[in-house]
């Protein structure tokens, strides 16, 4: 199936200096700047705004895994606080709500205490927590392709469009652009420590996920060829990649190819560049991805189904009141 041309074309070998995808590795508090070291036990003293009997969903504002669970949780009647962090600083709260288990986000604490540190896990047990309202998730009869699809999408979409946007947002002249962005709806302390070692602690995570610049090439290959696929499987003209209603793997795919489609939707919301704003290099790559059935087919879902009926908000609204 699909999974096995873009798996294959992921973990291709590239040319000797480019990098390979990897997906989600853990960062070393070693490989970062030593500015970031000391962050671990100052987060514990800011103000993450939670609100008593809603869960807490520690994010990096912009990551598109991060969107995935954000835009479950929108459209369930969970309530929640958005704790997010500068890329290489949410590590933190995550090693503390994990016991060390994981450090890459998202992870969702529930007001219970329970804590789910995948997107996957997160839109799974939101599922199974409100049946009745989340039953468009995984509807009965489908739930299995559903879920096959979303691990394919996860892994041969996700990590990719990881790697193609880290190496321009990261690895380059564009730093200066995004670097205001990487910090959005942080703690004022994480800000500041940023503002200082942010150079130093992105060039880590370029080396640490092989963001490097010349890997770009390959990731669009290996994204070429999943939207392919999944422009193929909506060719026959059905409106959702399963069953006949949105899913949850509607909501995987156009949550994990924002960087690619660029929907209005986060336009509007500032939590990142927007079209015009981001480099010629990125823009063309939107362009190109934009005109394909997939792309028109996220497009779509996030102007119909980003948020509730009746929910007029043209915006990805931030969760956290400490922080607005």
């Amino acid at each position: 199936m699909f999974q096995d041309k873009c798996t294959r074309t992921i973990h291709s070998s590239p040319p000797i200096d480019e990098g390979t995808v990897m997906d989600s590795p853990p960062i070393s508090v070693a490989d970062l700047s030593p500015l970031v070291r000391g962050i671990k036990p100052l987060w514990r003293l800011q103000s993450f705004g939670l609100r008593p009997g809603s869960a807490r969903l520690i994010t990096i504002r912009y990551s598109h895994y991060n969107e995935r669970a954000r835009w479950a949780l929108d459209l369930s009647p969970m309530p929640y606080t958005e704790d997010a962090h500068p890329p290489g600083f949410a590590q933190f709260a995550i090693q503390d709500v994990t016991g060390g288990r994981k450090s890459a986000s998202p992870a969702l604490v529930l007001p219970d205490g329970e804590v789910l540190d995948d997107s996957a896990l997160i839109l799974r047990r939101l599922h199974e927590l409100f049946p009745e309202e989340l039953s468009w998730l995984y509807p009965a009869g489908y739930a299995e392709e559903i879920l096959e699809l979303e691990d394919e999408l996860s892994l041969g979409l996700g990590a990719p469009i990881r790697q193609f946007a880290y190496a321009i947002a990261l690895d380059g002249e564009s730093y200066s652009l995004t670097r205001p962005y990487l910090t959005k709806e942080s703690a004022l302390i994480e800000k500041v420590l940023f503002y200082f070692g942010g150079r130093r602690i992105s060039r880590a995570i370029v080396e640490i996920y092989n963001c490097r610049s010349a890997c770009i090439p390959h990731a669009e290959e290996a994204l070429r060829g999943v939207f392919e696929t999944l422009s193929q499987r909506l060719g026959d003209g059905r409106r959702y990649l399963c069953a006949d209603s949105f899913t949850a793997a509607d909501l995987t795919l156009a949550a994990l190819s924002w960087p690619l489609v660029f929907p209005p939707l986060w336009e509007e919301s500032g939590i990142f560049l927007s079209y015009t704003e981001i480099p010629d290099r990125w823009r063309k790559t939107v362009d190109e991805f934009r005109s394909t059935p997939a792309g028109q087919h996220a497009l779509r879902m996030y102007r119909e189904h980003r948020f509730p009926a009746g929910d007029s908000s043209a915006r990805v609204a931030p969760h956290n009141p400490a922080r607005r």
